[in-house]
């Protein structure tokens, strides 16, 4: 048995102990470390949307061989204007997909053929696939108002379920 794993028999069994609350100022300010780091982190970092949420162009094809280099010197060879950098990424063995900013129906044309002619395939068998950017703001706005309802139940289960002082400790950690 390890180490961690007798430590946590002779735990369960009381033959063993940590103070804990004794040691309480030590554990907040852990916490409260590793939730400045968490916020620091979304405030400098901030999010890498996809592109569901940012809305952008996706072709997918089937290409033995093809490299990502070529397929995103295609892209970026097409002629079309700003398309931001191509993310491509191989899919399985033999799959490529490419995704690009936002471009309309004819500049997706140009981008698929110039694709077409670099992975030596027939544009056709190049799937296309333009996406909205409001299609990220619906599921945002579902997703948020799904955690407020959650939450007030949740509150109320709480306020319910406990005497007062331990539901507010609860809602306070929830």
């Amino acid at each position: 048995m390890s180490r961690f794993g007798g430590l946590g028999a002779r735990l369960y069994k009381g033959e063993a102990s940590y103070d804990f609350i004794g040691k309480r100022r030590t554990w907040y300010i852990f916490s409260a470390v590793l939730v400045l780091l968490s916020v620091a982190a979304f405030v400098f970092r901030g999010l890498d949307y996809g592109i569901e949420f940012e809305g952008g162009a996706v072709f997918i094809a089937d290409a033995p061989g093809a490299s990502i280099d070529a397929a995103r010197s295609a892209v970026l060879d097409s002629g079309v204007g700003d398309i931001g950098e191509p993310v491509v990424t191989k899919i399985g063995g033999d799959r490529l997909e490419v995704q690009t900013l936002s471009l309309s129906i004819a500049d997706s044309e140009i981008v698929r053929d110039a694709l077409a002619v670099e992975l030596g395939i027939d544009s056709g068998q190049i799937q296309r696939q333009v996406i909205e950017s409001s299609w990220g703001g619906e599921v945002t706005n579902k997703a948020v108002t799904g955690l407020a309802v959650f939450l007030v139940l949740v509150a109320l289960y709480l306020t319910l379920a406990f005497e007062f002082k331990m539901a507010v400790a609860a809602i306070i950690a929830l």
